[in-house]
């Protein structure tokens, strides 16, 4: 069981017995008596997937977190195939919201949510738009609050407000 949910599984990682990882995307390493306080602190990567740095035979590697959590979940992956997360977001690595999925069926995800071309992208101009109106009365906690309406990373909805992007 995971030491941060009591319905949460816990797996050892492949080829790092010193680590596991929950189903709900959290990695532990046991190097230490208590796992409950060494929780990895996973840090983003360029293209804004959470990854943590595991060390086997005095080498360090760099895994991203979601194909930690399908790989020990559900399997290795098939050739031609990616990861995907179902929501588009990033962050939610839960083993629910992820799945083994073509290149292609992430493109067209992509662009279903995003509206644009760009992959990257996770709003389309018309809803930056809208959340620079809903905006204009600022308050305390507003990026969240729009953040959490409309499932839009909270950075995103920050740099919109400040505009950073989607000028």
């Amino acid at each position: 069981m995971c030491p941060c949910q009591a319905k949460c599984l816990m797996r050892m990682i492949k080829g790092y017995p010193w680590y596991q990882i929950s189903e709900c995307g959290r990695v532990w390493s046991l190097r230490y008596r208590n796992p409950r306080e060494l929780k990895l602190s996973p840090n983003r990567n360029r293209g804004r997937y959470l990854q943590v740095a595991l060390h086997r035979d005095r080498k360090q590697s760099t895994k991203k977190v979601h194909r930690l959590v399908l790989e020990t979940f559900v399997g290795p992956c098939p050739k031609g195939m990616e990861a995907y997360h179902l929501n588009d977001n990033p962050a939610d690595n839960r083993l629910t919201n992820l799945k083994w999925a073509t290149h292609q069926e992430n493109i067209k995800r992509r662009k279903r949510y995003a509206g644009e071309v760009s992959g990257r992208a996770t709003v389309t101009n018309e809803l930056a738009e809208i959340l620079r109106k809903r905006a204009k009365n600022r308050y305390r906690g507003i990026v969240t609050d729009l953040g959490k309406e409309f499932q839009i990373p909270l950075w995103t909805v920050s740099r919109i407000l400040l505009g950073q992007t989607y000028q």
